[in-house]
């Protein structure tokens, strides 16, 4: 019986030693990733750009209101993308939409503070531009190139 442990562990032991020379034996095709014949690199990591903050649309004041004693905005929103329609709303203070939200109305000064987005804005009446050909003369007509 001894002996048969003594034979048994020589098994072992050898069998254990041929398997780690096996693991560890070199082929002849292991010469050719050192020698990099297709010049493969690994890949580098693209540096990603900060994405571009979306733009912020444009809102106009178009009037003022104080009817039944409620002081309510009239504003328009243009579209953000090309060929989107502007938006014409009526809002009293408090309420907002799509991430535009009015939060005060001064009837006095023709002024509303609004947040658009994560921007506080204030917007007051703008006067339209004339064109070159409707200036505004000095004598008050319109369109006379008098100077």
């Amino acid at each position: 019986m001894v002996r048969f442990k003594k034979i048994l562990w020589m098994f072992f032991i050898g069998w254990s030693a041929l398997c780690a020379k096996a693991l560890t034996l070199e082929t002849p095709y292991d010469g050719i990733a050192g020698r990099n014949v297709f010049n493969l690199h690994a890949p580098v990591a693209a540096e990603s750009a900060p994405p571009k903050p979306t733009p912020l649309p444009k809102i106009t004041l178009t009037g003022i209101s104080t009817i039944l004693g409620k002081q309510i905005a009239y504003i328009t929103i243009n579209g953000i993308k090309a060929g989107e329609a502007s938006q014409s709303l009526m809002m009293a203070e408090g309420q907002g939409v799509e991430g535009i939200k009015i939060t005060s109305i001064d009837k006095q000064a023709g002024t509303v503070k609004v947040i658009n987005g994560v921007e506080a804005q204030i917007l007051g009446f703008e006067l339209p531009k004339a064109s070159g050909a409707e200036q505004i003369s000095t004598n008050g007509a319109a369109g006379s190139n008098t100077p």
